[in-house]
């Protein structure tokens, strides 16, 4: 059996579903998320869109997937403030399925340099 790769790419707006089926599934996985399954149920396809649209276009923030055979198994997602004395500052998430943990994949996410910006 042949082996796939994990791919690590920036999410666009075609990746919304996947993105809420991916959420869907890791907030009943897990409750290390600040995403409840509650909030989750909440979610519109049109808000993940719009999400993605503004973060593809943004030199300040950035959502990355995980993938492999086209499946999103994890993601990592940094948004600044928009304040300009704050703007050095952000949140930060990163999720993996539970199925790929501890396979380096969170590692991998960390690792993109588009996550770091220079000053």
């Amino acid at each position: 059996m042949t082996s796939t790769k994990v791919i690590i790419r920036e999410a666009q707006s075609e990746d919304a579903q996947g993105v809420l089926n991916y959420l869907k599934f890791i907030t009943n996985e897990t409750s290390n998320l600040l995403l409840t399954p509650e909030e989750m149920a909440q979610k519109k396809l049109t808000d993940e869109i719009n999400l993605l649209e503004e973060s593809s276009k943004s030199s300040e923030n950035l959502f990355l997937l995980a993938t492999k055979d086209e499946k999103i198994i994890g993601t990592a997602n940094m948004k600044s403030f928009l304040r300009k004395r704050i703007s050095h500052r952000g949140t930060f998430g990163i999720s993996v399925l539970k199925e790929f943990s501890d396979q380096g994949i969170g590692s991998m996410l960390l690792a993109n340099n588009k996550l770091c910006k220079v000053y």
